[in-house]
């Protein structure tokens, strides 16, 4: 074996230690974020709900047969998607792209799968539906944790931070048109997401 063979050998066998790294690195800097943020009033889009969204995307990539390089990106999406609502409530998405940006540059992460990254996080946001996949899957995710059965149990943590976060008090009657909208819309991409968590 030439010693360039034996270099990419011992380089891709080194990779998913590298990804498992860059991913608990990720963890530990959202987390940070959280624990740093003192003026928080995010007691639903905390730092709990993306954990248990990282989870969710490991799930789906699983029944997906993704390996590490599918999976990363997505993964890492899900770390950052909602780290933009501690600063900017109104429009969380450009924050948390700004966010994952910045540590991912700070990573030496390559510039490619740098954007695939924001481009996912970009994809869930409100604009509408998109066909790609990694976004599918992060969306499946978010849906998965969020209308899963716990739901009417947890929604009122999501009334209580707009209250605390924009003042907005919302009447019963309100609160219930809202819910009843968002599990009208409630769509679900991937075959494991419609097998567990649609109706």
């Amino acid at each position: 074996m030439n010693e360039s063979n034996k270099y990419r050998r011992q380089s891709e066998e080194l990779r998913p230690q590298l990804q498992r790294h860059l991913r608990s690195d990720a963890q530990d800097y959202v987390l940070s974020l959280y624990n740093n943020n003192e003026e928080s009033k995010l007691v639903y889009h905390n730092y709990q709900r993306t954990a248990d969204t990282v989870n969710e995307v490991e799930l789906i990539a699983d029944s997906l047969e993704w390996g590490e390089a599918e999976r990363e990106p997505c993964i890492l999406a899900a770390w950052f998607h909602t780290v933009g609502y501690l600063f900017d409530y109104d429009n969380p998405i450009p924050k948390s792209q700004d966010l994952a940006r910045g540590f991912l540059t700070a990573q030496q992460y390559p510039s490619e799968p740098m954007q695939r990254v924001l481009d996912i996080i970009a994809g869930i946001g409100p604009e509408g539906e998109s066909t790609e996949l990694e976004v599918r899957v992060l969306s499946d995710a978010i849906a998965g944790q969020r209308f899963n059965a716990p739901f009417f149990e947890e929604r009122p943590l999501l009334r209580l931070e707009w209250e605390l976060s924009q003042g907005r008090r919302i009447s019963h009657y309100e609160w219930q048109q809202i819910q009843l909208q968002e599990l009208l819309k409630a769509r679900y991409y991937t075959p494991f997401a419609k097998r567990n968590y649609g109706p």
